[in-house]
């Protein structure tokens, strides 16, 4: 018999992707040349995935996928066993940063170690900031 959770075992996110960006071929500046190619966009990627498992394998599903998680492509940021309460079953927590060419199949391998209930992916654009960051480096005076 399952035991029903209204929290995810675990929660898997924070993937960050850089996607260049396309001019359109056909376009054409002022002068009748082309335009030079848009600036690389940096977006964050979040995937959640919440599965659930028997109530007994909780602990070892979460040992498995912090083991699958290996630098440098995959590094923890968080990891978490946890009880509501003294009779309730445990849920567990693990956020990481992983390549986005290791994400997918890290997030497939996790989705077979029991039933997934939600499945869930967000962006979000962070070219302002890495711009901002690049720009303050650049102008940074370095020591002799």
């Amino acid at each position: 018999m399952r035991a029903r959770r209204l929290r995810p075992i675990l929660e898997v996110r924070d993937r960050r992707a850089k996607l260049a960006g396309i001019a359109s071929a056909g376009a054409k500046s002022r002068a009748g040349e082309r335009p030079p190619p848009a600036a690389a966009k940096f977006v964050a990627i979040r995937n959640y995935i919440a599965i659930e498992v028997d109530p007994g394998a909780v602990q070892k599903t979460l040992d498995e996928a912090t083991a699958r998680c290996q630098l440098p492509a995959c590094e923890v940021l968080e990891s978490s066993l946890a009880r509501d309460a003294r009779d309730a079953p445990p849920h567990a927590t693990l956020r990481l940063r992983i390549a986005p060419q290791a994400s997918a199949a890290f997030v497939d391998a996790i989705a077979r170690e029991g039933d997934v209930i939600e499945r869930r992916t967000q962006s979000e654009d962070k070219t302002e900031q890495v711009v901002d960051v690049e720009a303050r480096l650049k102008n940074t005076p370095r020591a002799s």
